[in-house]
């Protein structure tokens, strides 16, 4: 999965820092995430949830990816080892298992939480973007065009979604931003109880470090946790807050029945 393509010139890589969070959306398919993490949960036969960020980022030339845990991280451990067999094990930059606790006693609440446990470690990294990213959305995405996107427009925060038709039992495990013309985000809706035709967060955001930093000090001063509530909704007209369409398949393992659905995909020939 983590074969690297040829991509015209675009936003330096160099210059990211990429966040995967391991154990978001667990309740989702909490049968399958018992005794493991939702990034190790194992798909379509060979891979686990999280080759598909790790790979996509690897593939848009990423090379300093943090990891962040929360419990039942073992199997993650062993599937990803040294991150040689995504080129990942070097001395500079590489793959980094971000384990629970850091300064804290008690196992984040949301990613604002997750990420000020971890936070000399995104302190420590040149990096001048961070790419966050859940381990729950399978799709291949070149990051690249996004970073430019972000830094091109000069947003705050830009959201990668995608749109789709979804029931109300869906759209009650996912985040709904409404988009204009413009491809400024003008409302967030987090797990509404509505159905139709809708644009729907894929759990990616890019925030310059600089930003990112100063939220999480932020929160870490009011007891705050979650990044979509108290930055993305709660700051919406504050901040500049943009969306990037993401229009080429993509599927969110959010139900029992979507992470079924989405495996039997992949023996459709008709789909390949």
């Amino acid at each position: 999965m983590c074969e690297r393509e040829e991509k015209t010139e675009m936003a330096n890589m160099a210059n990211v820092l990429g966040l995967i969070f391991a154990n978001m959306h667990e309740q989702s398919v909490a049968d399958l995430t018992k005794q493991r993490t939702l990034a190790s949960v194992p798909f379509g036969g060979r891979y686990r949830m999280i080759d598909f960020p790790l790979s996509n980022m690897v593939n848009s030339d990423i090379d300093n990816v943090g990891i962040i845990t929360k419990d039942n991280y073992l199997s993650l451990m062993d599937h990803l080892g040294s991150g040689d067999e995504w080129d990942l094990s070097r001395k500079t930059g590489g793959m980094h298992l971000l384990p629970p606790y850091g300064n804290s006693s008690a196992l984040y609440r949301g990613r604002l939480e997750a990420m000020a446990q971890v936070k000399p470690f995104i302190e420590s990294s040149n990096a001048e973007y961070v790419l966050l990213s859940d381990a729950d959305v399978v799709a291949n995405i070149d990051y690249r065009p996004i970073i430019d996107f972000h830094e091109k427009n000069g947003a705050d925060i830009t959201v990668v979604y995608g749109r789709g038709t979804f029931t109300t039992e869906q759209t009650m495990t996912k985040t709904v931003l409404a988009v204009n013309s413009d491809n400024v985000i003008y409302d967030v809706l987090i797990r509404p109880e509505i159905s139709g035709e809708h644009n729907v967060s894929l759990n990616m955001f890019v925030v310059s470090k600089d930003f990112l930093l100063n939220e999480i000090r932020g929160a870490e001063s009011r007891n705050l946790y979650s990044f979509e509530v108290d930055v993305l909704q709660k700051k919406l007209h504050d901040i500049k807050v943009l969306g990037y369409r993401f229009d080429k398949p993509f599927a969110q393992i959010d139900s029992m029945d979507t992470y079924f659905k989405t495996n039997m995909k992949l023996v459709d020939k008709s789909l390949r």
